[in-house]
């Protein structure tokens, strides 16, 4: 069965999507914006990071290296030499995509994650990427992706995303002995 990727990119995508009359400027982010997307496609599929991992020693030394050549020719400055290097990247995203499948890997599946917000009972869904979005079935319910929260954590506000007032605390009836003065017995 095959699943579709919206952003997987061929290397003749990326040769069509570079106008070679645009600004050098214009071009370079053009390249690198399709390295991008191959990268994020993968990442989407397999997980951050965990793609280069399934593949044999030998085809992920040859990745890394492709990636410092593409580090290279990017601080050279040379254009034609960025563009030739870019390509070899999305080609390299894309056999490490073909090697891991024919090794029998399995792409990570959508998950949702549901918890409770205690403070209002209200229940919000954590997906992993923000295109995993559409699978949340709830209409209008509160979801956050991995991105939002690690935003979240560092501080940075999330546009369109709240956070729940914190619980207020209710002072609880002790007897002198520091034990509920209430009827339940346990």
């Amino acid at each position: 069965m095959t699943t579709y990727y919206p952003n997987r990119l061929s290397a003749d995508d990326v040769k069509s999507a570079i106008d070679m009359q645009a600004p050098a400027n214009c071009r370079l982010r053009q390249m690198l914006e399709s390295v991008e997307a191959a990268k994020r496609s993968m990442n989407r599929k397999w997980g951050v990071g965990r793609l280069r991992r399934l593949v044999s020693d030998l085809l992920r030394v040859k990745f890394d290296n492709q990636a410092h050549l593409l580090d290279c020719a990017i601080q050279s400055g040379d254009v034609d030499l960025i563009a030739q290097r870019a390509d070899g990247m999305v080609k390299g995203w894309q056999f490490l995509d073909r090697s891991a499948t024919e090794q029998g890997h399995k792409p990570l599946p959508v998950e949702i994650w549901e918890a409770i917000v205690p403070t209002t009972g209200e229940i919000v869904a954590i997906v992993r990427h923000e295109d995993e979005r559409q699978f949340v079935i709830v209409a209008n319910q509160l979801t956050y992706s991995l991105d939002d929260i690690g935003k979240l954590i560092d501080g940075q506000q999330v546009p369109g995303v709240r956070i729940p007032s914190p619980a207020k605390l209710i002072p609880m009836r002790t007897t002198e002995g520091g034990m509920p003065d209430d009827d339940i017995p346990f």
